[in-house]
C-alpha cells in the first residue's frame, strides 16, 4: 500500500492530508488514516490534538515503530495521557526496563478509573524485579473494590501461581470465578491449575460445567482431551511479562464489552490495549481474536480476516477464527467463499456440529432455505444426545421449512424446540404466527403470543403478533393498543406499519390508515406487500364485523 507523504498522492498540503485522513477514518481504514494524519502532522508539527490523535492510530494498528516516534512527544504535552502513559510503560517493560515502567506509571493521575487500574499493571511491574510480597499486597489493596474484586483476585492468583503458592493461587481462582465477563479465561486457567497438581478429575468436572456445542468451548475441550492423554500444561502465565498482557488482554475485553470506557474522538482504545497484548505474548491468540472482533464492531471485516488467519488453524482458536472468516466472507457477500470454507470445515470434523450451525444459518438469512435444511439435518443427526439446549437447531429449521412451504414438517420441528424449551418466547411468537397465518389453531395461537409477550413485553415483533392475532379473530379495538405499541417499538417496519394501518381502518381511523400503509411502503416493503398496500390504498379493506369474547 502507498503511504501517505509518497509521491502519488494527490494534494500533497496539510488541508488535503487531514481530510484524507478524516475520510477513511469514517470509512473505517484506520490503517490509511494514520498515513494521512502522519501526512498532515508533518506540515503541522506543532498541532498537539493531530499529534496525538495520530499517536492513537499508530499504537491502534499496531505500527509500534512509528507509533514509538510519537509516544514521548505525546506525554511531553500531555503528561496525564493514561493511554500514551500505559503505552510507555508496556515498551519499557518488554525492554526489561522495569524500573523506567514503574516511573512511567507513577506519572498517570490516580483517579476515576486510573485509580483502580493503576496497581494491576504495578503488581506485575514489581513482581517483575522480585518483589513478590509487594506485588501481592499492591494487588490486594484493592481486591475488595466493587466492580474490580474478580479481576483483582485473577491476577493475585496469577501471581501467588507463578510464585508457587499453590493454596492462596487455588483461592483467588475460584473467588474469581463470579466475574461473567471474564469467565471462559478464569475457566481455563482454573483448570489448567488442577491439571498441573494433579487433580485431573476436578479439571474435568470444571471443563465440562461449560463445556457445549458452541466454537469458543472448543478451548476447554482440548483440556479435557489433554487430561485423557495424560498429559501435563504449561502454566497458562509463565513470566511477567505474560503477566502484563494479562492484564491488557484482561482491560481491553472488558472495555469492548461495554464499549463505552476509555474513548476519546470516537477511537476505542481497546484496540491499542489489545495490540499491546499481543506484543507482549507472541502466542496470545485470544488476544489476536479479541483484535478481529473489535475490526468486525468496525466493519472492517477484511482486517479481521487477515487477523483471524494469523492464527495457527490447528489449535482451538484456530477453528473459530476460521468460522469467524466465513462469517465475515458472508458479511462481505462473499457468500460461496463462505459456503465453501464451511463445507471444507464440516468434513475435516465430523465430530463437531457447530460448523453446520454456522453453514445453515448462513444459507437461511441468505434465503436458501433447501441448503440450509441439508445442513440443519446433518447436525442434528450429529448430535448423540438430543438436550434441551438444542432447541436452536429444531428452531431454525423449522424457519427454513416453513419459508419452504413445508408446513408439517416445520410444525413438528417447532413444536419439538418448544418441547425442549416450554417458555422459548421466539418460538412460541413464531409457532403461533405461523399459526395465524394460515388460519389454524387460532385460540391456542393467541395463548401462545401472549406468552411470548409475557416473557419479552418490549419485543417489537412479538407484541405485534398478539395485536395480530386479535385482528384476525375480529377483535380490533382489543388490537389496537398492541399494534400501536409494536410501531412504537419498531417504527421502521414495513410489516408491522401495515398491520397498524389495516387495524386503523378496521376501526374507522381511515387517514391514519392510509398514512400507515404509505409509511410501510417508504419502509422498502417487499414487493408482495408493495402489491397489496397500493391496492388498500386505492379501495380500502373489505370491513370486518368486530367480535365480542
Amino acid at each position: 500500500m502507498r503511504r501517505a507523504g509518497q509521491p502519488g498522492i494527490l494534494d500533497p498540503s496539510f488541508a488535503g492530508s487531514y481530510l484524507a485522513g478524516q475520510h477513511a477514518a469514517v470509512l473505517r481504514d484506520l490503517d490509511m488514516a494514520a498515513d494521512f494524519m502522519a501526512a498532515a502532522l508533518e506540515f503541522q508539527p506543532d498541532n498537539h490534538e493531530l499529534l496525538r490523535r495520530t499517536f492513537y492510530l499508530m499504537a491502534g494498528e499496531g505500527r509500534f515503530e512509528e507509533a514509538d516516534a510519537l509516544a514521548g512527544r505525546v506525554l511531553e504535552r500531555y503528561p496525564d495521557d493514561p493511554i500514551t502513559g500505559l503505552y510507555l510503560m508496556e515498551r519499557a517493560f518488554r525492554a526489561g526496563k522495569y524500573a523506567e515502567a514503574e516511573a512511567y506509571l507513577g506519572k498517570i493521575p490516580r483517579r476515576g478509573l486510573n485509580a483502580y487500574l493503576r496497581p494491576l499493571f504495578l503488581a506485575w511491574t514489581q513482581f517483575a524485579q522480585g518483589a513478590e510480597e509487594q506485588a501481592a499486597a499492591t494487588m490486594g489493596s484493592l481486591a475488595k473494590a466493587e466492580g474490580f474484586e474478580a479481576i483483582y483476585k485473577y491476577h493475585l492468583a496469577l501471581l501467588y501461581d507463578l510464585g508457587g503458592k499453590v493454596d492462596s493461587a487455588e483461592g483467588n481462582y475460584v473467588t474469581a470465578m463470579g466475574n461473567h465477563s471474564l469467565a471462559l479465561r478464569i475457566v481455563e486457567a482454573l483448570g489448567n491449575f488442577y491439571e498441573r497438581e494433579n487433580r485431573g478429575e476436578e479439571a474435568r468436572t470444571l471443563y465440562e460445567q461449560y463445556i457445549s456445542d458452541d466454537s469458543i468451548s472448543l478451548i476447554l475441550s482440548e483440556g479435557r482431551d489433554r487430561i485423557d492423554r495424560g498429559e501435563t500444561p504449561k502454566p497458562l502465565v509463565r513470566s511477567p511479562e505474560e503477566g502484563l498482557a494479562e492484564v491488557f488482554y484482561n482491560l481491553s475485553l472488558l472495555l469492548h464489552q461495554q464499549s463505552a470506557l476509555y474513548q476519546q474522538n470516537g477511537y476505542g482504545f481497546e484496540l491499542i490495549f489489545a495490540r499491546l497484548a499481543m506484543g507482549l505474548r507472541k502466542d496470545f491468540n485470544d488476544a489476536r481474536v479479541l483484535v478481529a472482533e473489535i475490526y468486525e464492531t468496525q466493519g472492517r471485516h477484511r482486517a479481521a480476516i487477515r487477523m483471524y488467519e494469523q492464527i495457527p488453524p490447528e489449535t482451538a482458536w484456530g477453528w473459530l477464527g476460521r468460522l469467524r472468516i466465513a462469517r465475515n466472507y458472508d458479511l462481505l457477500d462473499e457468500d460461496d467463499r463462505a459456503v465453501r470454507l464451511l463445507k471444507k470445515m464440516a468434513k475435516e470434523r465430523p465430530d463437531r456440529i457447530d460448523v453446520l450451525v454456522e453453514l445453515g444459518t448462513l444459507l437461511r438469512m441468505r434465503e436458501r432455505f433447501p441448503e440450509a435444511i441439508r445442513a440443519y439435518d446433518k447436525a442434528i443427526q450429529r448430535t448423540k444426545k438430543i438436550e434441551p439446549r438444542h432447541w436452536t437447531l429444531f428452531y431454525a429449521r423449522g424457519i427454513a421449512l416453513e419459508q419452504s412451504d413445508a408446513w408439517e414438517a416445520a410444525e413438528a420441528d417447532l413444536l419439538r424446540a418448544l418441547e425442549l424449551q416450554p417458555n422459548q418466547p421466539y418460538v412460541l411468537n413464531y409457532l403461533g404466527y405461523s399459526w395465524l397465518e394460515k388460519g389454524q389453531k387460532l385460540d391456542r395461537a393467541q395463548r401462545l403470543i401472549e406468552r411470548a409477550v409475557e416473557l419479552r413485553p418490549k419485543d417489537g415483533y412479538i407484541v405485534d403478533s398478539l395485536g395480530w392475532a386479535l385482528y384476525r379473530i375480529g377483535k380490533y379495538a382489543e388490537a389496537l393498543p398492541h399494534l400501536e405499541l409494536a410501531a412504537q417499538l419498531r417504527p421502521h417496519d414495513p410489516i408491522i406499519n401495515d398491520h397498524l394501518g389495516d387495524v386503523y381502518w378496521q376501526v374507522g381511523r381511515r387517514y391514519e390508515a392510509r398514512f400507515q400503509w404509505q409509511r410501510a411502503i417508504a419502509f422498502d416493503a417487499n414487493a408482495e406487500l408493495r402489491a397489496s398496500i397500493e391496492s388498500k390504498l386505492k379501495v380500502g379493506l373489505p370491513l370486518g364485523i368486530e367480535k365480542d369474547d
